[in-house]
Order: structure tokens, then C-alpha cells, then sequence
């Protein structure tokens, strides 16, 4: 493994790096999703979870970066010790080798109170129990010889066994000073290709970091911006040259995987994909792939590790949450130029989305204020409620939209303008359908519903990188659909096949709309499609709230509800054990989770401990959370008894009254069982209340009515 932190495919595409482009060309190669538990890029975490498997956390640790020669002496209080003695001061028995990390104790203790189920040094464990000889080669300090602060040791987490050793290698001797670069040194290339040909032949697996650009990286805060791009280009010119050093000793058998385990800090903005490039025997040139991320061209850090195992036969840990990586051929041209484009793609979304969602809670709060001065003060408002109503419905169906399109090249504002106009031109058309003024509410929920349902039948690869899709950087979801985007096509389709039954004769609604239902959940919940298990299971439950409601005239006895829920823990158990036994290359997340639950392994269990964790924390910190209260004083006004104009006009409405129903219910799941939280409530209310207020309007002043009628209510 050459790591090289920092480097991203925009760097290769420029030019800066000739020998890593050969090797991408005639190699197999893929964009690096490298997101760790923190938002922040760290080569800590980064090399932390290369070595894991699994998402690491806690490179704010200051022992995160002690790693040191067995033998090297250190200053301690009673005098001077070797690091090999510290080592044993601090885990009590341990392996030999000939490189010792001190700081794999404290980074373990901040792995488990992360609920990711982190193991610490997971890779290099498992490799010395299969009695495979591990070894690092770091240039990373700031200095040849100097104290602790000087010391950058957190390459040796990519191969620490989980006691703090590494068998051989060496992280001394091969820096020399120069003024002109970060931190006065720069990496000696023919130093470093002694100790990487000295360890190729005494050991199986070998991690060599040149340390340029960790250096670079790190010293950027510290010169103007201008400066720090020049060194930074100067680093990646050197790492090229000391790539081309590991691959002119590598023979016929050796494989090589070229990748950054961190995106480059110095950079003001998003984070980046970066390179994940195998080179060498048994390698034919295409893309890299894995169960992980079923895209071709798109692998995460956390699946090196389970490759390096799977390359050398070796088991993969139950800890380790990545899948090996593949090879799959491809008739794509220019691999670097796709892969740059996607990076770019990705850093474009985060930056569009961010003010897009705080627009559309900005349109929801407009819409709550809107209801209580139009329902209760009387206001002459009611064309801006409505078609600020149409206007947050459109939202959805044009960031769908846009999505077929390549928008990040025309820059965020660019992409703003067309995304709030196409939203107003189809709001604009939901207008002007004839008909009471919810039936125009209907058609652009049922062809967002449509557009989506055809995104994920068609492979769902639209839904990469969309505003309500799976981001890429954020590393959660490469494939199905997101819970974010499960929840805006379920509130989509659940209001639109109520908003068709309303509308049509009595004869065959049922039959179709539960035909409906049943298109709607399958493509959010099986692995082929949607893969959504959260989605899944809260899905069945409200459509069986739906039905309950339906059929007792708006009671909910508990008996059925009760029996509900079993269905809808049953069904989506079942589906899950079944992807469980499909080939661990066409599992999903659903089937992995059924296995971690059945092997008793405590994988699940941490699972659940995650996604728990994560739901309750986002009420603190997601601009979604505003909608849920603003969302349920809107729904007080609309549906109080006495003069809210619902309160006793919605039994006329016996299909959106139910469909009502299941949505509040799949709110209070949906946040229950999916770490996206309060995300899934605010955005079916964000669908539901618009319906409900075109209702009302309807009910005070149908269309082509000049003055207000008593409401039903009254």
C-alpha cells in the first residue's frame, strides 16, 4: 500500500502526477469515499480506519500520532525508557516487532464511545494470526530527530495489531533538512526506496507513506493561501517520484494499491473523493468495485482493508464493515476525467444542498405564518398560501429533476436559478389544472412519486449526488435510495394514490391504490431497488395504519395496531434473511444487518446503538428540525374542531384522512428506526400540510367561489 494523503483525482487530471496516471491507465481505479465518524479530513482517522475496516474517530487524541522504533529511547519521569517498554507499561503483554505505537489504547477507548464498534488495528490483528508479516515505511515527521511533538506516526495505524506492534519496517532516517520546504525537510528518495525494498523482501504486506504531502497538508494554516497551494503542488511533484520509486521494484507477483486515505485539509470548502488506484499482478485495467458501494468507479476506505485480507486469503473480522474490492471492466475512455468530474460533482452538491434545504424550511415557516394569518386572522392572502403550497410540492420534483442534468458545471448559482424556476414553472402548472385545488396538489406528488419509482427501477444512478439522493462524500448510501429521499417518495406516493382515490369512482380505487401500496413499498425496501430496511419496515406499518383507519371510520383500535406491527417486523425480517443469503457481492446493507443479528457477533447490536444515537442527536443539530413544530401548529389550526376549517370536514375525506394518518405514523417511526432522525418526520409534514391547507382553502372558498362558505366545521 503507497499512501499518499490528500491527493485527489483533480490533481492527477492536472497533470501534477504522470507516473500515478500510468498506473491508474493501465491499472484498475476508482474514486476513494474516505468520510470517517467525523466530517473533518484527518490523516489520523483516515489511516485509523484504512487499518480498521470500519469508521474511525478521536484523531484530536495527542497519542494519535506516538509511534516509534522499538528501541528508540524516550524521556519518561524516572529517566530514559525504550518504546518498547512504554508499550508494555501501557498494554501489559504484547507482540514483538520492530515498531510500537503508544497511542492504541487511548484511540480505542475513543472508539467505543463512538457506537461504530471500531477495533483499532483490525487489519493488522487479523494478519498476525494468520501469521503474515506486516510492515510500515514512514517519512512523516516534522524533523530527523526531535521530541514527541515532532513525531507523525499515525502511518503505522494503517498495519498496528490491535497491541501496538508492527513486526518490521522503518519511520527514521530517511528526512534531510531543506529550507524550502514545510517544516525545513523533505523525504530522501533513495532512503526510502532502501527501506521499502529491505521490507518487500522480509515481509508480505508493506504500508509506505512518503510523507510530502501530509507535511504540505499540515503546514498550509500556517502560510498564505498562495504559498500553501505552491508547496502543495511542489509535494505532490515529489510523491509522484517517490511513487515511481515503489513501482520500479515491485515484481510480477506484487500488487500494488496507490490510494489516500484523507482528503486534503488545506483545501477551504468540502472535503474530496480522492485515489484508490490496484496495480499489478492479477489487475486488468477497468474499476474498482465492492458490495459496499455496487457502483463501478466508487470504493470506500473502510473496504481496503477487507481486500488486503481477501487478497491474501485471509479471513475478514465480523468488526470490519467494508467489502473487498473487485475489478470490473468498463468501456470508459478517460477514467482519471470521470473520476475528477465526480469529485467534483460531490463537493458541488454539498455546497448547492446546504442552502437549498435552509430555503425550503425557510418556505415552510412562510406557509405556518400563512396559515394563521389566512385561517384565523382572516387575512386576504389566500393566492400567496396557495401558491407558496404548489411552490414547496414543486421542490422535490424539480431537484429530481435537475438531477439528469450536469448542474455543477454551471456553478451553484447557476444551478440555484434553474432549480427555483423550473419549482415555480411546475408550480405554475399545478395551478391551472382544473378541478378543486388539491387535485393539482395530486399531480405533482404522483409525478414525483413516478420519477422517482423509474429512477430506482432504471438502477437509480440520478439519485447519485441529488439533493434528496445519496451523497457520495457523506459515504452513508451509494446505492437504493437514501432516508431522506425514502421519505419524500413515500409521502409522495402515499398522498398521491389517496389524492387518486378521492378523485376516481368507487368501483376499482381500492384495488388500485392498494396495488399502489404495494409498487410503492417494494421499490423502497428490496435490495434490488430502493434497499431502504428503516423505510421498509415503517413503510408497511403506515399503509396498515392506513388500512385500519379505512375500515373503522377513523378508529384505531390497538388490536390491530399490534398485529400491524408484527406484520411489519415479520415482512421485513423476511426480506432481510433473504438478501442475507444471497453471495456476499450482491448483499446489501439489509442482509449484512440480518447476518450481524443472527451470528449474535454484536455487529447489529452496535448498529442500532449507532443509528439511535444519530436519530436523537439530529434534533439538536438539523435544519430540519424546525419544520416538525411549525408543521404541527399548521396541522392544529387546519384540523381544531371548532374553527379549524378540517376539524370536521376531513371525514369527507376518508382516503386523505387515513393517508394522513400513516404519514404521522411513519413520522414517528421513521425517525425512530432511521439515523437520519427528524429528517423523515419534517419532510412528510413538509408533503402533508400543503395538501391538507389546499383542502382547507377548498372547503372555505371552493374555486370560481367569489366569497367565503361556512366551513363544515362550523
Amino acid at each position: 500500500m503507497f499512501t499518499m494523503p490528500g491527493v485527489t483525482w483533480l490533481d492527477v487530471a492536472r497533470g501534477t502526477m504522470p507516473e500515478l496516471k500510468r498506473i491508474a491507465e493501465d491499472g484498475a481505479s476508482a474514486a476513494l469515499a474516505v468520510r470517517t465518524a467525523s466530517t473533518r479530513p484527518s490523516p489520523v482517522r483516515g489511516f485509523l480506519t484504512l487499518g480498521a475496516g470500519n469508521r474511525g474517530a478521536g484523531s484530536d487524541i495527542e497519542e494519535a500520532e506516538h509511534a516509534f522504533m522499538a528501541d528508540d529511547p524516550l524521556q519518561d519521569v524516572s529517566g530514559s525508557v525504550t518504546g518498547e517498554a512504554e508499550l508494555t507499561l501501557r498494554v501489559g503483554a504484547h507482540r514483538k516487532g520492530e515498531i510500537v505505537h503508544l497511542g492504541v489504547p487511548a484511540l480505542q477507548a475513543a472508539q467505543d464511545r463512538s457506537y461504530h464498534g471500531t477495533r483499532v488495528g483490525a487489519l493488522g490483528e487479523a494478519l498476525a494470526d494468520a501469521g503474515i508479516k506486516r510492515a510500515v515505511v514512514s517519512a512523516a515527521g516534522h524533523r530527523e530527530f526531535g521530541d514527541v511533538r515532532d513525531v507523525r506516526g499515525s502511518p503505522v495505524l494503517g498495519l498496528v495489531d490491535e497491541t501496538g506492534t508492527v513486526d518490521a519496517g522503518q519511520i527514521r532516517g530517511m528526512l534531510r533538512g531543506d529550507a524550502g520546504t514545510p517544516f525545513g525537510v523533505h523525504t530522501i528518495q533513495r532512503a526510502l526506496q532502501k527501506e521499502f525494498t529491505d521490507a518487500l523482501h522480509d515481509t508480505r504486506v508493506v504500508l509506505v507513506e512518503g510523507g510530502e504531502t501530509m507535511r504540505a497538508d499540515e503546514f498550509a494554516p500556517l502560510a498564505t493561501p498562495r504559498q500553501a497551494i505552491e508547496h502543495r503542488q511542489r509535494a505532490l511533484v515529489r510523491t509522484d517520484r517517490l511513487l515511481k520509486t515503489v513501482v520500479d521494484e515491485l515484481g510480477p507477483e506484487d500488487l500494488l494499491l496507490a490510494l489516500a486515505p484523507s482528503s486534503p485539509r488545506s483545501w477551504r470548502g468540502p472535503e474530496h473523493l480522492t485515489v484508490a488506484v490496484a496495480y499489478g499482478a492479477g489487475v486488468r485495467p477497468g474499476e474498482l468495485v465492492s458490495s459496499s458501494t455496487r457502483r463501478p468507479g466508487i470504493v470506500t476506505l473502510t473496504d481496503v482493508a477487507p481486500t488486503v485480507l481477501a487478497v491474501l486469503g485471509v479471513p475478514r473480522p465480523d468488526v470490519m464493515s467494508g467489502r473487498p474490492i473487485d475489478v470490473t471492466e468498463t468501456d470508459r475512455t478517460d477514467r482519471v476525467g470521470q473520476h475528477a468530474g465526480l469529485d467534483r460533482s460531490s463537493q458541488f452538491r454539498e455546497r448547492f444542498v446546504r442552502l437549498v434545504f435552509y430555503i425550503f424550511v425557510g418556505l415552510f415557516a412562510l406557509l405556518s405564518i400563512l396559515v394563521g394569518l389566512v385561517f384565523l386572522a382572516r387575512a386576504r392572502l389566500r393566492s400567496l398560501l396557495i401558491g407558496v403550497c404548489y411552490f414547496i410540492l414543486a421542490v422535490p420534483l424539480a431537484s429530481f429533476l435537475i438531477a439528469f442534468f450536469p448542474l455543477w458545471r454551471s456553478g451553484t448559482g447557476g444551478a440555484h436559478t434553474v432549480l427555483w424556476t423550473l419549482g415555480a414553472a411546475l408550480a405554475a402548472l399545478a395551478w391551472f389544472i382544473p378541478g378543486p385545488r388539491w387535485v393539482g396538489a395530486t399531480a405533482l406528488l404522483a409525478a414525483t412519486a413516478g420519477l422517482v419509482a423509474g429512477e430506482l427501477l432504471g438502477g437509480g444512478q440520478p439519485l447519485v449526488n441529488a439533493v434528496f439522493g445519496n451523497s457520495v462524500l457523506a459515504a452513508g448510501r451509494f446505492y437504493g435510495i437514501p432516508n431522506t429521499g425514502s421519505a419524500v417518495f413515500f409521502g409522495a406516493g402515499v398522498l398521491a394514490l389517496t389524492g387518486l382515490a378521492e378523485a376516481s369512482g368507487p368501483r376499482r380505487r381500492t384495488l388500485i391504490v392498494m396495488s399502489g401500496f404495494v409498487v410503492l413499498l417494494a421499490l423502497i425496501g428490496l435490495p434490488p431497488w430502493g434497499a431502504d430496511f428503516g423505510g421498509l419496515l415503517t413503510g408497511i406499518a403506515a399503509v396498515a395504519i392506513i388500512l385500519i383507519v379505512l375500515r373503522g371510520g377513523g378508529n384505531l383500535p390497538w388490536r390491530p395496531l399490534v398485529v400491524a406491527g408484527i406484520i411489519a417486523v415479520i415482512a421485513t425480517a423476511a426480506v432481510a434473511y433473504a438478501d442475507s443469503l444471497r453471495s456476499a457481492e450482491m448483499q446489501t446493507h439489509l442482509g449484512r444487518f440480518a447476518e450481524g443479528l443472527l451470528s449474535g457477533d454484536g455487529t447489529a447490536w452496535t448498529v442500532i446503538r449507532r443509528k439511535a444515537a444519530q436519530s436523537f442527536g439530529s434534533l439538536g443539530f438539523t435544519r430540519f428540525t424546525y419544520i416538525v413544530p411549525l408543521g404541527a401548529a399548521a396541522l392544529a389550526v387546519l384540523l381544531h374542531r371548532q374553527r379549524g376549517p378540517l376539524g370536521g370536514a376531513l371525514p369527507s375525506y376518508p382516503w386523505f384522512r387515513a393517508g394522513l394518518a400513516g404519514l404521522l405514523a411513519a413520522g414517528v417511526l421513521g425517525f425512530a428506526l432511521n439515523d437520519s432522525g427528524v429528517a423523515v418526520p419534517a419532510l412528510l409534514l413538509g408533503q402533508a400540510v400543503p395538501v391538507l391547507v389546499l383542502l382547507g382553502l377548498d372547503q372555505i372558498r371552493p374555486r370560481g367561489q367569489t366569497t367565503d362558505q361556512p366551513s363544515q366545521a362550523s
